[in-house]
């Protein structure tokens, strides 16, 4: 009876601020994600983690992950951490890590026979937000104001 009725998705985004890999076990709620994450099934929730930081995000809550969508990553000890996670993930698959272009991922887990990579479809309409251009927010034409 006391059962969701229907099943529900959190989708964590810079999810290593919030599901870190620590030993700070005194702080209030320290534990609730890695609980969604082993209990979570049973009652029709799902935890999905967004991070550009793997390698520090709580090691029992990504063991119970069984999918994983791997994004363009150059932090050396991410790339490791990553290589030691994927079973079956070839050295040349590593390597491309480091030059994934937008939208292109490793994916891997229960969904997947192999890890491989996967072309996503970009956003449409594109969102407003995007990275700072710092060659255009730097550069000063010597006719006048910055461009």
């Amino acid at each position: 009876k006391n059962e969701l009725k229907y099943p529900f998705h959190i989708i964590l985004e810079e999810a290593h601020r919030y599901v870190q890999n620590d030993i700070d076990r005194k702080v209030f709620g320290y534990n609730i994600f890695e609980r969604i994450t082993k209990e979570g099934r049973k009652y029709g929730t799902l935890l999905g983690l967004i991070s550009q930081r793997p390698s520090e995000l709580s090691e029992t809550t990504l063991s119970q992950c069984t999918n994983f969508l791997i994004f363009k990553m150059l932090h050396p000890k991410d790339v490791l951490y990553i290589k030691e996670m994927v079973p079956n993930i070839t050295n040349e698959i590593v390597k491309r890590l480091r030059i994934l272009q937008p939208g292109i991922c490793i994916a891997f887990g229960n969904a997947f026979k192999i890890p491989m990579l996967v072309k996503i479809d970009m956003p449409d309409p594109a969102p407003t937000s995007n990275s700072v251009d710092i060659s255009k927010a730097w550069f000063v034409n010597k006719n006048g104001p910055r461009i």
